[in-house]
């Protein structure tokens, strides 16, 4: 069957590694997995380019965070940047079967993400002011059932803190 997903590659993997200690700075503090989710491990799509079954039950609807700054300041990317007042509520969220799956999102204005990391457990998405709605597939496109674990806060994650932050 086809991948639907490229899979992240050396290239992501190298380029998160070069980036932990950066990424452990950003988001101010090391008892927490850092955030992973930079350009190389992205794919973006149209909407119309998704299975429709993406959009279906499988996917959960979560509000914005009414106190998350926007996600530019200036040219400045500070949404993943929680130091410089970037977003640090997140959404904790797993699929019901086991097996190796990707999660996706649509945000404000139609912009849709897949993370090419493939997940074989919960992970936590950060919340920004707008609301956004998040899908779970399989490389080859297949949506799985996702469903919400739990919310926290970036610096107070507790339980959650080894969780891969996307």
């Amino acid at each position: 069957m086809q991948s639907f997903i490229t899979p992240q590659g050396w290239f992501g993997r190298l380029g998160d590694w070069l980036m932990v200690l950066i990424m452990y700075l950003a988001q101010g503090t090391f008892k927490e997995t850092p955030q992973r989710t930079h350009f190389w491990n992205n794919t973006k799509f149209q909407a119309d380019k998704l299975p429709l079954s993406c959009f279906g039950t499988c996917a959960l609807h979560c509000p914005g965070d009414a106190n998350a700054n926007p996600p530019f300041w200036l040219f400045i990317p500070r949404f993943h940047i929680p130091v410089l007042g970037g977003w640090r509520k997140f959404v904790v969220l797993d699929v019901v079967d086991s097996g190796p799956w990707h999660i996706g999102w649509v945000a404000k204005h139609g912009f849709v993400g897949v993370s090419r990391i493939p997940l074989h457990g919960p992970v936590r998405m950060t919340i920004g002011p707008g609301d956004t709605t998040f899908f779970a597939i399989k490389s080859d496109g297949t949506p799985r059932d996702l469903h919400y674990l739990d919310d926290g806060r970036i610096g107070e994650a507790g339980e959650w803190r080894h969780v891969p932050l996307l």
